[in-house]
């Protein structure tokens, strides 16, 4: 007669040779290697976010200088470009209103 249990046994389940430590060494580093390889992947894939979004960032800092520059400091340095060529007439204007107002305060007096 024959026994069915142990063909369907070692016909399923192939006898293996003994895993020795050194074997067992190299599955956990491959496992540890991999595990590792897909850590860095998972942070080299964040980092690019990161920086993707800093870029976005600085960007938009730059614009936001580019017009404060064109609306408010362009208009300030030609103001003062005008001035500093119109404020020695202005003195002038004030020097002579300044000795016309003194010539009629002593006619006042007399």
């Amino acid at each position: 007669m024959v026994n069915f249990q142990r063909i369907l046994y070692f016909n399923i389940l192939p006898t293996l040779p003994m895993l020795t430590s050194l074997d067992i060494l190299y599955m956990v580093l491959a496992l540890g290697i991999a595990l590792m390889s897909i850590f860095i992947s998972v942070l080299l894939v964040y980092a690019i976010f990161i920086l993707r979004d800093i870029n976005k960032a600085t960007e938009a800092v730059k614009d936001s200088a580019m017009r404060v520059n064109e609306f408010i400091v362009k208009p300030i340095r030609i103001g003062h470009e005008i001035l500093k060529y119109a404020r020695p007439v202005v003195d002038v204007v004030e020097q002579h209103m300044n000795k016309e107002k003194k010539s009629k305060d002593k006619k006042r007096k007399e």
